[in-house]
């Protein structure tokens, strides 16, 4: 099962750079033989409905929320994923420090604690970084990991 979570903190000033939306991850929920699970709270919700996308994504941030969005419940959905994508979120920040396989979409200007270059950070050995390679293009960042994902789903250690 993989995580997703596809929009931070609206009030964050630059959360319109770091955050895709859910459209740019089609090609993700398109890979076969994954089950796919929303950690997603907030109004980045609402976008499973709009894409009508509610058969191919479980929207356990529903449930988060209606828990009152404690990071304790998302860690418990996340121990339960092989693997959680998502933009540059406090999401991404709970599921790496439990130590859960987490892959993290960058844009162009990401966050200092991320660096300049580079897959690997220090701070989270568990993660892998997908970097956008033009400002705003989140469509050819999903396409590689959408990729990646199929070669990942067809590997017999999984």
């Amino acid at each position: 099962m993989v995580g997703l979570c596809w929009r931070g903190n609206p009030a964050f000033s630059e959360d319109a750079a770091r955050s895709p939306g859910l459209a740019p991850l089609r090609p993700l929920l398109e890979v076969p033989g994954i089950r796919f699970v929303s950690l997603q709270v907030g109004d980045g919700r609402r976008e499973i409905a709009e894409l009508g996308l509610e058969e191919r994504l479980v929207d356990a941030g529903g449930e988060i929320e209606r828990k009152g969005r404690d990071f304790r419940d998302t860690a418990a959905v996340a121990r339960h994923c092989d693997l959680v994508i998502s933009s540059c979120t406090s999401v991404v920040h709970v599921v790496a420090t439990i130590g859960r396989p987490t892959w993290l979409l960058l844009s162009t200007a990401p966050d200092w604690r991320w660096g300049a270059a580079g897959d690997e950070t220090p701070w989270y050995p568990a993660m892998t970084l997908f970097r956008q390679r033009r400002q705003g293009d989140w469509d050819e960042v999903c396409r590689r990991v959408a990729a990646r994902l199929e070669t990942a789903a067809r590997s017999p250690s999984r």
